[in-house]
C-alpha cells in the first residue's frame, strides 16, 4: 500500500522562515500518537552528538539540541555546508527540545507508491549539502532545510513515486519541470505556516477540513493543511 507523505513545519522563532522536515507514515499510523519516519537536515555539531531543528533561518541551533530516542537519528557519515542528515523513527509531537510546542502543522502531499525501505534508501542517498543545486530566491540567500526538502521532493517525482492527485497540482512531472516550481513550492509551504499561526493568534481552532476536506484516518488532532489551501497556484 502507498505511504502517506507530508511536510512538517516547525516554528524556529523567525517569522520569515520555518524548519521543514519530510514525514512518511505507513497505513494505520496515528500521527498524533505513533512514531512516524522523519527525514531532515540539521546543523552538524562538532561531536555529531547533539542535533536539532530549532532556530535560525531554517537551520537548527546548537543551543537547542535533541538527543536520545524517540527521534530521528543522525547520519554521522557526511557533513556538507554545515549540515548532516537526520533520518529515522520520530514522534511528530515528541517531548525532545519542546518539539510539540514548536510544531505548526503538516502539509499533506500525495501518497507515495513505494515501500518504506525503498523510500529510506532514496532519502539516505540525498546529500545534506547544496552541491550543484541552484539556490532558491529566499531572503536569507543560503542553503537550508526547506531547499533540501524541495530537492528531495523533486527527486521523488522524477522517480514516479508520487501518486497523481488533481488537488495536488504541484506534484506532477510536468509541474516539477517548470523553472519556478521549487520557488513556488517554498512560498506555498511558508504561506501554510503563516496561515496556521495567524489562526492561532486569532484564537481560532485550525480544522484540517478548512483546507483539505475530510481528515484521513490517523490525522485527527494534528492539524493537516494543503498546498492548494495556501492560495498559491502554479
Amino acid at each position: 500500500m502507498a505511504l502517506s507523505f507530508y511536510i512538517a513545519l516547525y516554528d524556529i522563532g523567525d517569522s520569515t522562515t520555518y524548519h521543514w522536515a519530510l514525514i512518511a507514515a505507513e497505513p494505520g499510523t496515528n500521527l498524533k500518537r505513533d512514531p512516524v519516519h522523519m527525514f531532515q537536515i540539521v546543523t552538524a555539531q562538532p561531536d555529531l552528538q547533539t542535533l536539532s531543528p530549532s532556530s535560525g533561518s531554517g537551520s537548527p541551533s546548537p543551543s537547542d539540541s535533541e538527543s536520545g530516542p524517540p527521534h530521528a537519528k543522525e547520519d554521522a557519515r557526511l557533513i556538507e555546508d554545515g549540515y548532516t542528515a537526520q533520518h529515522g523513527p520520530a514522534l511528530l509531537l515528541g517531548p525532545e527540545s519542546n518539539r510539540a510546542s514548536r510544531f505548526i502543522c503538516l502539509v499533506r502531499l500525495p501518497k507515495l507508491a513505494t515501500t518504506l525501505p525503498s523510500l529510506t534508501d532514496f532519502m539516505c542517498a540525498q546529500a545534506p549539502g547544496r552541491r550543484d543545486t541552484p539556490l532558491l530566491q529566499v531572503p536569507w540567500g543560503r542553503w537550508e532545510c526547506s531547499q533540501w526538502a524541495i530537492r528531495a521532493l523533486k527527486g521523488l517525482i522524477d522517480e514516479g513515486w508520487a501518486v497523481g492527485e488533481a488537488k495536488n497540482s504541484f506534484f506532477t512531472a510536468p509541474a516539477a519541470q517548470r523553472g519556478f516550481w521549487g520557488q513556488m513550492l517554498q512560498v506555498a509551504g511558508t504561506k501554510c505556516a503563516h496561515d496556521v499561526l495567524a489562526r492561532r493568534n486569532n484564537d481560532t481552532r485550525l480544522e484540517s477540513s478548512e483546507a483539505q476536506g475530510e481528515e484521513e484516518s490517523g490525522e485527527e488532532g494534528v492539524g493537516v493543511v494543503s498546498l492548494e489551501g495556501s492560495g498559491i497556484k502554479l
